[in-house]
């Protein structure tokens, strides 16, 4: 039936194609073309007087042939039957042209159907088989090329000229054969069509010029001492490098070339492929390889990326996924790289077996040589059962794919970049990234709102630098900072989890954020930590924020002598930092009361004694004063030095005399430097200087539970009525205190508010001070 269907396809082709001859084979195994007594005008027929021989002849082979070809010869067209294997040999000391003219679509000038096998041999010399211009071929089954046997697109080329290989259709270069080159022009009259293949079975594999459909194939499988060159293509399908005899290392040849398949290396007999060698790095352009698909190493492989830098950036590609299960993979064999070699993965990166590495040993501060940069538009995923790394810790992980990235696997790096603060989160789930590098400033960077790690991060340290952490939670940022104390090797380990692990909270310690900070410490140095505050932990403007640290059972004060702490328990913003810590488990924000300042003042009040302000004022127990600074002003806004008392320790009352005091209002403020060098301020109170009326001149807090105070001067004595309304204007509450001439503190009582926003006003002898506004909460 198949038969029938091949000879009804290759008679309505040839009936198509006018007036041509037909010529049968016949002949016996090893007849020569050019007798007639190998050809016959029907299929099967008798014996004819002529052979196919002018561009009118038409050579059909509709049987099993192996055939002699001794002289050059134009036909019209060359018909290989379903089903059948021709093979045509050429074994002459000289160079011998098969010219195929047909230009006919319909009846194309070489036709080789499905399942057929055409296979062109030369043993001695060169056997050509030539497309005249305009002349078309159409390969449905295979083309084998043998020895010196070659095809080529003759003379000028017509805009006719094609030669399709098919979706079935398959071209080979036997192992001692090869196919040739189409010239520049290939690119335009070779097809390969979505199905066919390409298959190099001969050492040192010439890809010719082609338009290659993303859906044809390359196949590599007989490299030995030779490498691949694809010869200045723009675009090919899939690429397969499949060797088993490799017996050196060899280059395949990818420059500025775009595979829009598949890129497999299956098996490089244990040496090295370099994808981008020696001979492609000639041209002055940056080097740019793209895969569509997937980038597949497996067996016996060992892969470099790049062996010989001559001053180009690299960039490979990978659109669907990086699957490296073979031997190795070495992004950059130069040790005189100075500018990047980039592996750019938009979909998952796996390394299931071997190593990944950059065998060179070049070291740079000032960029990141090799990079593997996961750049894609869905979430992508990363597991590796090695090292990204080498030996100088060079290799980079850049982020840049703001959906994110899920590890499945511990991976540990060089360096980490992400590309920009808003390009993506590391997912480490159960797993840890580690960082290798010490660099204090370069072996992380980008981190910000939408670019850190949801997880556990490792780093390496030698110095006394701080050491950023860039971990979050919940889609918040939560920057972590370590500071060793000196330069000993160490490998610190934090994890930002949410809630808090329970314990005793010991005093100060009032309140916890809902996330702490696991850490662990490989090797002896104590160092400082430092957490940044994003948003409120839910404490009160009155408490205060500090630094807290996990003893194994209870939280405790971290800030020591040498920490810090935020005045404001409802800050949004802002670092705590603890003191040196030699001991590490975990760590946190956590609120206080005011009672643990270093400079706890509990009371600052002045008065007019003839032409001097006579001040005074009271600090707690547990203050650490190094000295106060009183400060003056008229006006209430510039305020200039008075003059200073050193702190005495145990001492809780102090003075100081003003013998400048101005006429009329004089504001004055405590300035307290703490021994920690933190520095504080008072409030401010006002002293009276021959002016007239009543001021209330501060109220803390202005967000108020139960009580609030406010600092009164006056300048004369009496009963103040202390009005408060609220914000429509009706009174709420009447509160009725005595006052002295000079100034005072008085406390109001706001328990029996309801929540809300309110006002108070003083009035006192038909003088009325100015109107705080407050909150109830």
């Amino acid at each position: 039936m198949k038969k029938i269907y091949a000879l009804t396809v290759v008679c309505l082709a040839f009936a198509l194609a006018g007036s041509a001859t037909q010529y049968y084979w016949i002949g016996v195994d090893g007849a020569s073309w050019s007798v007639g007594s190998s050809w016959s005008a029907t299929s099967g027929g008798p014996a004819g007087s002529g052979w196919p021989s002018a561009v009118t002849d038409d050579a059909v082979f509709d049987n099993n042939a192996n055939v002699i070809f001794t002289t050059n010869t134009n036909i019209g067209t060359l018909s290989i039957a379903s089903g059948k294997a021709v093979v045509i040999t050429v074994s002459n000391p000289a160079k011998i042209k098969l010219i195929i003219n047909g230009t006919n679509p319909a009846a194309p000038g070489l036709f080789i159907a499905p399942s057929a096998v055409l296979t062109c041999n030369a043993t001695d010399n060169e056997f050509i088989i030539s497309f005249a211009p305009g002349s078309q071929g159409s390969v449905d089954g295979e083309w084998v090329f043998s020895g010196s046997a070659y095809f080529e697109f003759a003379g000028t080329i017509d805009a006719g000229t094609r030669l399709n290989i098919n979706g079935t259709g398959k071209m080979t270069a036997s192992p001692s054969g090869f196919i040739g080159d189409s010239g520049a022009f290939g690119e335009s009259y070779l097809v390969f069509k979505s199905g066919s293949v390409l298959e190099f079975q001969s050492d040192g594999a010439i890809v010719p010029h082609g338009n290659y459909d993303a859906g044809s194939t390359i196949v590599i499988t007989g490299c030995q001492f030779v490498g691949v060159i694809i010869d200045e293509t723009n675009a090919i399908g899939n690429l397969t490098f499949d060797c088993p005899s490799l017996a050196t290392d060899a280059d395949l040849g990818l420059y500025n070339l775009n595979i829009q398949g598949n890129l497999l290396i299956k098996n490089t007999n244990g040496n090295v492929l370099n994808l981008i060698g020696q001979r492609t790095l000639q041209n002055a352009t940056d080097v740019n390889v793209g895969i569509n698909g997937d980038f597949i190493i497996s067996g016996n492989s060992f892969v470099n990326e790049l062996t010989l830098f001559d001053g180009k950036t690299t960039n490979l590609t990978v659109q669907g996924d990086f699957k490296a299960g073979g031997q190795s993979f070495n992004m950059q064999a130069d040790n005189d790289a100075s500018l990047p070699t980039n592996l750019i993965v938009k979909k998952s990166f796996t390394v299931s077996s071997g190593i990944f590495y950059a065998s060179s040993n070049a070291v740079s501060e000032s960029q990141n040589l090799f990079n593997v940069e996961l750049n894609g538009s869905i979430v992508q995923d990363l597991a590796t059962t090695t090292a990204l790394d080498n030996a100088n810790n060079q290799i980079t992980l850049r982020v840049n794919n703001a959906l994110g990235i899920n590890m499945n696997s511990d991976v540990s790096v060089g360096r980490v970049v992400f590309v920009s603060p808003n390009k993506g989160i590391i997912h480490t789930g159960a797993h840890v990234l580690t960082v290798n590098n010490t660099s204090a400033t370069n072996a992380v960077t980008g981190y910000g709102g939408n670019a850190f790690v949801e997880g556990t991060v490792t780093r390496r340290t030698n110095s006394a630098n701080a050491i950023i952490f860039p971990t979050g939670l919940s889609n918040t940022f939560r920057k972590f900072t370590i500071t060793p104390i000196d330069g000993a090797p160490n490998t610190f380990q934090v994890t930002l989890n949410s809630g808090n692990n329970g314990g005793a909270y010991i005093s100060p310690v009032a309140t916890l954020a809902n996330y702490y900070w696991n850490v662990t410490r490989t090797g002896s140095s104590s160092a400082t930590v430092a957490m940044d505050l994003v948003g409120s932990i839910g404490a009160s403007a009155t408490d205060t924020l500090i630094s807290a640290r996990y003893s194994g059972t209870n939280w405790l004060d971290a800030r020591g002598a040498t920490g810090n702490y935020i005045y404001s328990g409802n800050s949004t913003s802002g670092t705590l930092t603890t003191a040196i810590q030699s001991a590490f488990q975990a760590f946190t924000i956590a609120s206080a009361t005011n009672s643990i300042l270093p400079i706890k003042l509990l009371s600052f009040t002045g008065k007019k004694i003839q032409n001097t302000a006579a001040l005074a004022w009271e600090i707690t127990e547990n203050s650490t004063p190094a000295r106060f600074e009183v400060v003056r002003s008229t006006d209430g806004a510039i305020f200039t030095s008075v003059g200073f008392l050193s702190g005495i320790e145990g001492k809780l009352n102090y003075t100081l005399t003003d013998n400048s005091l101005s006429a009329g209002n004089n504001f004055y403020r405590l300035k307290m430097y703490d021994r920690d060098g933190s520095i504080t301020y008072s409030s401010i109170i006002v002293v009276m200087n021959g002016s007239k009326g009543i001021l209330i001149s501060s109220m803390i807090p202005t967000v108020v539970r139960d009580r609030a105070k406010l600092n009164i001067s006056s300048s004369i004595k009496g009963n103040m009525q202390m009005v408060i309304t609220d914000i429509s204007g009706r009174i709420v509450q009447n509160q009725i205190v005595a006052i002295n001439s000079g100034n005072q503190e008085v406390w109001l009582n706001a328990s029996s508010l309801s929540a809300g926003m309110f006002q108070i006003t003083g009035y006192i002898n038909g003088e009325k001070t100015a109107t705080f506004r407050f909150i109830k909460q």
